[in-house]
């Protein structure tokens, strides 16, 4: 196979959010499935043990490239929630 060129050299497939700010962001986010069923073992859950721990998930929109548009430069998602461009990646 081979690789096509990317528009944006400088971005290889590692470029996006750091993974651990992420998880930082995504915390408490969704329900826990196996809480929900009464059998979540995890001493420290990502996941909300109920209501009042569910927080309101952040909008991640544009915050990341499109990885086809980074791969093979092209993208065909309408609407796609990646940005097609660095300068139309945005804070969160």
């Amino acid at each position: 196979r081979q690789l096509v060129r990317s528009r944006f050299p400088s971005m290889d497939s590692s470029v996006g959010m750091d993974p651990r700010a992420l998880d930082s962001l995504l915390y408490k986010t969704e329900l826990c499935s196996f809480f929900l069923r009464g059998s979540c073992t995890r001493m420290y859950c990502r996941f909300a043990h109920g209501e009042r721990e569910l927080r309101r998930k952040p909008d991640l929109t544009k915050t990341m490239i499109c990885h086809f548009m980074r791969d093979r430069g092209y993208c065909r998602n309408k609407p796609c929630n990646f940005a097609h461009d660095p300068s139309e990646i945005r804070g969160i």
